[in-house]
């Protein structure tokens, strides 16, 4: 078991993922090679205050970014710790907001794969901070995205040139336990009530439900509720999930209930060292008026319900 698995705390991480349709050789060149990239990075909204890259492992780049209106600056900066040819490149990051750091110890990955029709784009950042973080990355990387597909684009039609976007949250803690120990924490009522809900029924079987139910301090309440996609004990376990408390006589509105639908996975990973890692990936979630509140809002939730699970699960506190 790893020394400083008492100090290992639920940090979390976003992706972006979108499908640009241009060829992969023109998406990768245009992040990779130095005098392609700040063609487009700052955009026609923001000014450059110095844009370098040492594009090779070990190398430093740093991207400085500022906001003409009101005087808003940013500027990431870290090492390139892994370069696969076409295929991925791998990030430390750094950055500062106006003139104090905002992050530290990040990591951001980039990865191309070739897909019909174009190029799909994946962007992690791992390692954040609270849920404002989560939801300013997010925006930014996504906003980034966009300005790459004017900078490729020929026609002066970027969004036939764009897939639809998509966001997720993923979560990340070491338990001292096996993932058979963890695994009841998951899908037994008794054992989630004491870090997630306060009321749950859970039938955690392929095809089978479950309904959560969360008292508020004013005495309301909020409930979810969907379908268990995949339970596979003791290590996979994937439910459906809707933004907001679904009333069974909307259910004509099929097509609302189907656009609101995200999608968590929980993965139980053994390291071999008496511990396990336990992820958590909360995908589907755009964007738009409204959706940003939701993701930030599940950004939030989640640090805090996995790093309960963390301290209940091992003992060291009753949440409850």
């Amino acid at each position: 078991m790893r020394k400083d698995i008492d100090v290992v705390l639920a940090r979390p991480a976003i992706e972006v993922v979108r499908t640009l349709r241009f060829p992969l050789e023109r998406v990768w060149q245009a992040w990779i090679d130095p005098q392609k990239f700040v063609q487009w990075w700052a955009g026609p909204e923001l000014e450059s205050t110095g844009i370098t890259a040492d594009v090779r492992v070990g190398g430093e780049f740093s991207w400085g970014l500022r906001r003409p209106e009101n005087g808003d600056s940013y500027t990431a900066h870290g090492r390139y710790e892994e370069i696969v040819e076409h295929e991925r490149f791998v990030l430390s990051w750094d950055s500062i907001r106006n003139g104090e750091a905002y992050v530290s110890g990040a990591r951001v990955s980039i990865s191309f794969r070739s897909v019909s029709g174009g190029t799909e784009l994946r962007i992690l950042h791992e390692f954040l901070g609270e849920a404002e973080m989560c939801r300013h990355y997010s925006e930014g990387w996504a906003s980034a995205v966009e300005k790459l597909a004017v900078h490729l684009d020929l026609d002066g039609n970027v969004q036939e040139h764009l897939g639809e976007p998509h966001r997720a949250i993923l979560l990340r803690v070491e338990l001292p336990l096996s993932a058979a120990a963890i695994w009841p924490w998951l899908t037994e009522a008794g054992r989630i009530t004491q870090w997630f809900p306060q009321e749950a029924e859970l039938d955690a079987r392929p095809g089978g439900s479950y309904s959560f139910l969360w008292r508020r301090p004013d005495g309301s309440t909020h409930r979810r509720s969907g379908a268990i996609t995949v339970a596979e004990a003791p290590l996979l376990l994937d439910m459906e999930w809707y933004p907001t408390d679904w009333d069974p006589q909307q259910g004509s509105e099929q097509d609302w209930r189907e656009a609101a639908r995200t999608l968590v996975h929980w993965r139980l990973s053994e390291t071999g060292q008496g511990s396990c890692l336990v992820s958590l990936r909360h995908e589907g979630f755009g964007y738009g008026e409204g959706l940003d509140m939701i993701f930030r809002g599940h950004a939030s939730g989640w640090q805090e319900y996995v790093t309960n699970l963390r301290e209940v699960a091992s003992g060291r506190a009753d949440i409850r």
